[in-house]
């Protein structure tokens, strides 16, 4: 072999070489970029619940899903998805999921769905549905693991990334006086007396991993007559375990306090359930004078 030929011979191995290494820096720099946007519970089941006659679950079920997004211009595959799931802090079991593709630029919804018969945990639920609250609090703690391989086959090394949500989900029973206690969820108005035509601004305050359907309803405050709605906006939200989001709705009160009609009051709404109401009294709410 003359000497231009080792010359060319040599080129080529180096360009293979280098062409590999960034390759795998690549795939690399993708894997190391995909992230948990979100995970959110679409549904909590009880099963065996049979109220007002039977109050403790027999098994849970769930359903949710896990958000990953992979911002770079390459698709990888998630090689195992694994997850613990706990409720009211209490361990519930665990389960995984594997052989997961994962679109580029793209966030790609991972659903999943797991069942448990823990006893320890159906009677901390059953308590939990005995002394009226009807929010479920959770937490899914878990990682992905994605491989970077050569030529798509050759494993070389793996990236763990590791995600954890809390949160809680309203399940929907009929129980005379149940109703859900969330301590995340916080509203108040800006001022308490307006004048009759100036706005009047009701702030909500969001945190520890709540999703879904937020309705932010004014209610008229009448002494003599059932309280009646005059307004209602609604929100979609997802709010990560550890984060926080508030939220500011505008609101033009167009009758002033008087012998029959105390003001306005705030009720939130989480998923079509009231989880918030806010107290009685003058403050904390809304006082219209002329």
């Amino acid at each position: 072999m003359g000497k231009a030929a080792k010359i060319g011979a040599t080129l080529i191995i180096v360009i293979l070489i280098f062409g590999i290494a960034y390759h795998l820096y690549q795939l690399y720099y993708a894997a190391k970029n995909i992230t948990i946007r979100a995970v959110n519970v679409d549904s909590i089941e009880l099963e065996g619940l049979n109220p007002p006659l039977d109050l403790i679950p027999n098994a849970i079920s769930l359903r949710f899903k896990v958000h990953v997004d992979n911002p770079s211009p390459y698709s990888v595959e998630i090689e195992r998805l694994q997850y613990m799931m706990y409720i009211e802090e209490r361990y519930l079991g665990e389960g995984f999921k594997e052989d997961i593709y994962i679109a580029s630029h793209a966030i790609t919804p991972v659903y999943l769905s797991f069942r448990a018969t823990t006893s320890d945990v159906m009677s901390i639920v059953g308590d939990l549905i005995k002394r009226g609250d009807t929010a479920i609090d959770y937490s899914i703690k878990g990682f992905i693991r994605i491989p970077v391989k050569l030529f798509g086959t050759l494993k070389l090394l793996s990236v763990d990334i590791p995600f954890e949500k809390k949160g809680y989900y309203v399940i929907s029973i009929q129980l005379l006086g149940a109703k859900p206690t969330i301590r995340a969820i916080n509203a108040y108005w800006s001022k308490t007396q307006v004048r009759l035509g100036e706005s009047a601004q009701a702030i909500v305050e969001i945190k520890d991993g709540i999703s879904g359907t937020i309705n932010v309803i004014i209610m008229k405050d009448i002494p003599l007559w059932p309280d009646s709605q005059v307004f209602i906006r609604s929100f979609s939200i997802s709010v990560s375990s550890g984060y926080s989001k508030r939220l500011t709705v505008t609101f033009y009160p167009k009758e002033p306090s008087s012998w029959k009609l105390r003001g306005y009051y705030i009720v939130i709404e989480l998923n079509g359930e009231k989880v918030w109401i806010q107290p009685k009294g003058y403050p904390p709410r809304l006082k219209v004078v002329e």
